[in-house]
């Protein structure tokens, strides 16, 4: 990654399409007309930051490239931030500083010149940094249960709110078509799925799930749709990680199910991701009720809008982080990770196995990595004791 810079976070109070997914337990919501257009990709998505509501200042998303032009430009749904600065080609600085022993590049005969200097570790290090600078942030809910409450009741909740993207996921219920559609936030088709192993959220799919089949068979079924699965509430069923360790393409497990928060749900992801596993973890709401809305969310970082197609290539990448309210701002350069948050007064910098490496009493701090840990990731707080998640950014020592 060389010199080059990234950097992911929102800079302020954001304007933004909302997503929001259903599960369903029985029955059938329509989703028809404008509002599959958009789904598919046909049409285009509302865009909230050009006409419509202003997200809550605790709900903002943004993306921040350090030196790029144009911070406050105008954009779709989201916040504009400019052009990103990452760039992966190349060796880090020093790698070729110095020419092999015998090239006569500069030497005379006989004279290889100065030794090159050792190599530190850190230097050849790469941090596989996936918040890439993108213009566009979309506030997607992962998990909720609009038959609960007729649908739109729910839907109307989270659009006051200022999503971007809805997923509905009422249990074992066909959510291809919804009663409800928005000009400026995306009502997209997911199901909780009652799996052979336990309830997960199927995101994204085309057609309806069946249930009661293993959890890897849901996970392949769901990948032919070009959707994407999660485990949900873990810790509710029993869920082992030797369970996990089996699976192939699995994409998220909820490590936040609101407001029933437990440790270890966060301690089974660790045990994933400490395996070097693409597998993210989630904040959702599980809202049964308006009461529920707006509790925990997923900021996804896009290069275009908030469409399910944008937001689920977000998702499936790890281009997002979890929150509860805090922002955050994530820049790498080089072999440093820097963040910075809105509203945070501590800031927690975590590698594999749970280990904790630092603590910062403020809203921003940075970290050189060594090489040696598998992944970095971020915890922000704020007075409020409210949360947020940067996803693991993994290292090649």
């Amino acid at each position: 990654m060389g010199d080059s810079t990234a950097s992911a976070g929102p800079p302020g109070r954001l304007l933004g399409l909302a997503v929001v997914v259903l599960t369903a337990c029985s029955g059938t919501i329509d989703l028809s007309g404008q509002e599959l257009d958009r789904l598919d990709g046909g049409g285009e998505p509302g865009v909230r930051g050009e006409a419509g509501a202003e997200l809550p200042a605790d709900a903002g998303g943004g993306v921040v490239a350090d030196g790029a032009a144009g911070d406050e430009a105008d954009s779709g749904p989201g916040h504009d931030a400019g052009i990103p600065l990452h760039d992966d080609a190349g060796p880090p600085p020093g790698d070729d500083a110095s020419p092999p022993a015998g090239d006569d590049a500069g030497s005379p005969a006989g004279d290889d010149g100065p030794p090159p200097p050792p190599d530190s570790g850190a230097a050849s290090s790469v941090i596989d940094n996936q918040y890439l600078g993108y213009p566009t942030w979309c506030r997607v809910t992962v998990h909720t249960h609009p038959a609960k409450t007729s649908g739109s009741t729910i839907a109307n909740a989270y659009h006051e709110l200022g999503y971007d993207l809805v997923f509905f996921t009422d249990h074992d219920y066909d959510t291809q078509t919804a009663p409800v559609s928005f000009p400026d936030m995306v009502v997209a088709p997911g199901e909780e799925v009652s799996t052979a192993d336990g309830h997960s959220c199927a995101l994204g799919i085309t057609s309806f799930v069946q249930p009661d089949m293993s959890r890897q068979e849901t996970i392949d079924v769901v990948a032919a749709q070009g959707g994407v699965l999660q485990v949900n509430h873990p810790s509710r069923t029993g869920v082992t990680s030797a369970e996990l360790d089996g699976l192939t393409g699995l994409w998220g497990i909820e490590i936040k199910n609101e407001p029933q928060n437990a440790p270890s749900d966060v301690e089974l992801w660790d045990s994933q991701i400490s395996q070097r596993k693409r597998v993210w973890g989630t904040f959702s709401d599980d809202a049964h009720d308006t009461s529920d809305v707006g509790r925990g969310w997923l900021w996804v970082n896009t290069p275009t809008d908030c469409s399910t197609a944008a937001v689920l290539a977000g998702m499936k990448s790890g281009r997002f982080y979890d929150s509860e309210g805090p922002q955050l701002t994530i820049a790498v350069d080089g072999n440093t990770i820097s963040v910075t948050s809105d509203t945070a007064t501590k800031l927690e910098w975590f590698r594999e196995d749970l280990t904790l490496i630092k603590t910062t009493d403020a809203a921003s701090d940075s970290l050189t990595v060594s090489g040696s840990e598998v992944f970095v990731r971020i915890v922000a707080t704020d007075a409020g004791g409210r949360v947020a998640f940067s996803m693991p950014l993994f290292i090649t020592g």
